[in-house]
């Protein structure tokens, strides 16, 4: 379940978010080779898009709780995680955040995606009068 593609900083590599026990992956470009890049003791899975800024990635967590966009310093090689950061987490205006971009040195993202108030897949909304305005948020990256 591949959701938050980033490429390293030469481009050599691919950073991806899975689903999976995996949790972020990367994939050398020129070997197709895949290994997980891990924390040493945490998991993180489930990120919710996955973007570089500099050595370090930003993942939106939004399948556990606290809902949170994180930030990931990654070792000088890019193999593993060295340190994790909430960069904002259980923000009142979060309701499944989702999908941003970095712009310079900030970041963008949907706060409210409101993607609870889909049916399944067939384009229902459980209760239109309760969706509210879309809200963009942004962070300062350092």
């Amino acid at each position: 379940y591949p959701n938050g593609i980033a490429t390293s900083a030469d481009e050599k590599k691919l950073y991806v978010s899975t689903g999976s026990g995996l949790g972020i992956v990367s994939i050398d470009l020129s070997t197709k080779e895949m290994k997980p890049v891990s924390h040493s003791r945490f998991l993180v899975i489930a990120l919710d898009g996955l973007y570089r800024y500099g050595n370090k990635l930003i993942g939106v967590q939004n399948s556990f709780f606290p809902e949170a966009v994180l930030q990931f310093d990654l070792s000088s090689d890019g193999t593993r995680i060295d340190h994790i950061s909430f960069l904002a987490s259980n923000d009142p205006a979060f309701d499944v955040p989702t999908t941003g971009v970095v712009a310079g040195n900030e970041f963008y993202f949907i706060a409210n995606s409101q993607l609870f108030q889909l049916i399944g897949n067939k384009g229902k909304i459980k209760d239109p009068a309760k969706l509210k305005d879309t809200q963009i948020m942004k962070i300062k990256l350092n």
